[in-house]
């Protein structure tokens, strides 16, 4: 299988070559750079994922967080349905609900739920923890109003990529404004879980830089924007890794993914292991020849896998009689061709 090419950015040399020659700069003139590229990014549609319109239904709600925008994806059945809250990924800094449209149309149905993915506010305009925030009041919004959705707002899961990933976990730990959502199930695809950890100390997988968006300059950058103060990083709630026992305890059953040439795999496989020593069902999964971000390829093998299995946890979990140990993986075993 030839070699998986994801980045946040634009595709062309130019715009990654501004971060990558960085060698001497500091964080802060990393995001000054990181904010041009937000603007050059949203003028050039890459990789078949710029703002564009979608299968999705634009929405918009008003929350205590502000007025944050949705795109809410809704299959035939008339019954209450699950919801399943997608969080895109893009270092905190790039990316938008349209990254995963053509996803969500099929998790829909596959799943049987309504599924609404959210727009976020970016860094370093929106710094931590003003993305978290929208997401849990998207959240807190639509269990609230079960029938502007259609939805049985006791039967809730997250799915969050890359950054969507942190904020998923985030999303369910204490420490907020107000106690954590409830959900009864979470999927965490390449989730990057340890912002306090800098990019040069973390694994780098055969031919990183061509296998992967996540060189260390880019991480070092992504952290930079979205929580400036470093210490602050170990943070729980930025960096989910760092969580206590006790404040995962209460996880919903989570499936995790990860990539065998991502910077982030280790992390997960790490935030997999302290799940289940606090006792949640945890399932991790690694797709060893892939990078990150391979499951927004269309045509990628490992994809189709990867969405297989997030369909079949989401439908698992989120069925009206579920049970924890009813969903793939619960005993931590990896499947067929993959690797632990």
């Amino acid at each position: 299988m030839s070699p998986i090419r994801l980045s946040p950015f634009p595709q062309g040399p130019a715009p990654v070559a501004t971060i990558m020659g960085m060698r001497t700069h500091t964080p802060a003139e990393m995001v000054v750079t990181l904010a041009r590229l937000q603007r050059f990014a949203e003028r050039t549609p890459w990789a078949g994922t710029g703002r564009r319109r979608t299968h999705g239904q634009e929405r918009w709600l008003e929350t205590p967080a502000g007025r944050i925008r949705v795109l809410v994806y809704q299959p035939g059945a008339d019954a209450a349905r699950p919801l399943v809250v997608d969080l895109h990924g893009g270092g905190f800094v790039f990316g938008h609900p349209e990254l995963d449209d053509r996803h969500l149309p099929r998790l829909a149905e596959a799943v049987g739920a309504t599924v609404v993915s959210v727009d976020y506010a970016l860094a370093p305009a929106a710094p931590f923890p003003q993305a978290l925030e929208e997401c849990a009041a998207v959240v807190r919004y639509a269990q609230d109003h079960p029938g502007e959705f259609g939805i049985d707002p006791a039967r809730v899961g997250l799915l969050g990529h890359s950054a969507g990933g942190n904020l998923a976990a985030a999303v369910c730990l204490p420490g907020g404004p107000r106690d954590p959502v409830a959900v009864q199930a979470l999927v965490l695809d390449y989730p990057v879980l340890d912002l306090y950890t800098g990019g040069d100390n973390k694994p780098r997988g055969r031919g990183c830089v061509a296998r992967t968006a996540l060189h260390p300059r880019f991480s070092g950058a992504f952290d930079a924007a979205y929580c400036p103060d470093r210490a602050q990083r170990a943070d729980p709630r930025v960096s989910p890794l760092f969580a206590r026992r006790a404040d995962i305890m209460g996880f919903p059953p989570t499936l995790i993914l990860a990539a065998g040439h991502d910077s982030l795999r280790a992390e997960a496989a790490a935030f997999a292991d302290h799940l289940a020593d606090a006792g949640v069902d945890a399932a991790y999964y690694c797709f060893p020849d892939s990078g990150h971000g391979f499951t927004l390829r269309a045509h990628s093998p490992a994809a189709h896998q990867a969405w297989r299995l997030i369909d079949a946890h989401l439908a698992r979990c989120l069925a009206p009689s579920a049970t924890p140990s009813e969903f793939p993986g619960s005993s931590g075993q990896p499947a067929a061709g993959l690797s632990r």
